[in-house]
C-alpha cells in the first residue's frame, strides 16, 4: 500500500498538473511517483488523440474504436515499457465514462445514474481527458521508462512527464522521436 509520503507527492504532482492543465489536442501528461518498490504511472490524455472523438460513441465504427483502444490500454506494453523486473500490480482507466452500459458490472447503481445524467446533459460533448493509471512493483529501481503510447497514438505530439522518486524529481517533454524518460 502506498505510504502517506507517496500520497503527498502524488497530491503535489496532481496540483501542479491541475494548475498547468490545459486541454490541448496533441498534448498529454504523464505523472510518475515512486514509493519504495511501488511505481505509479498516470496518463492524462485528450480523448480525441486516442479515439478521434470526445463523446459517447454513436456509430458502430466509434464503438469498435472504443473497444480497440480499451484493449490497447489494457495491454500495458502499448502504453509504457519498463524493465522486466517490474511487474504490473493494477491498472484503471476512465474510458467507462464513454460507455454507460458497461457501468452496470463495475460501478454502483448511483454512480451509473450520475455518469449517465452527465452524458445525457451533453457534458461529454465538451473536451474530455482520459485518465489511465498503472501501478507496478519493481524489484530494482528502473533507470528509465519508454512511453510507447506515442508509437500508435499518432496525433499525440507531446507528452509532458513529471516524476517524483525516492531519489529525485524531474520533468521532461517527450515526443515520438524521443519517448524515453531517464530517472
Amino acid at each position: 500500500m502506498f505510504r502517506r509520503s507517496l500520497l503527498a507527492a502524488l497530491l503535489c504532482l496532481s496540483c501542479q498538473a491541475v494548475v498547468a492543465q490545459k486541454h490541448v489536442h496533441g498534448d498529454g501528461q504523464l505523472l510518475i511517483a515512486q514509493d519504495q518498490q511501488q511505481w505509479q504511472f498516470q496518463f492524462i490524455l485528450p480523448a480525441a488523440d486516442l479515439l478521434g472523438f470526445e463523446y459517447v460513441p454513436e456509430s458502430a465504427e466509434q464503438k469498435e474504436k472504443l473497444k480497440s483502444i480499451v484493449s490497447k490500454i489494457e495491454n500495458v506494453e502499448e502504453m509504457i515499457r519498463l524493465p522486466r523486473y517490474c511487474t504490473l500490480v493494477s491498472m484503471s482507466h476512465s474510458l467507462f465514462n464513454l460507455n454507460p452500459q458497461s457501468l452496470e458490472s463495475t460501478h454502483s447503481h448511483a454512480n451509473k445514474h450520475a455518469i449517465t445524467a452527465h452524458v445525457e446533459q451533453g457534458h461529454l460533448r465538451e473536451h474530455l481527458d482520459i485518465k489511465i493509471t498503472y501501478i507496478f512493483k519493481c524489484k530494482n529501481t528502473p533507470d528509465s521508462a519508454v512511453a510507447t503510447v506515442m508509437e500508435w497514438a499518432s496525433s499525440l505530439h507531446v507528452l509532458n512527464a513529471q516524476w517524483i522518486t525516492n531519489e529525485q524529481q524531474g520533468a521532461v517533454k517527450l515526443k515520438s522521436s524521443s519517448a524515453v524518460i531517464r530517472f
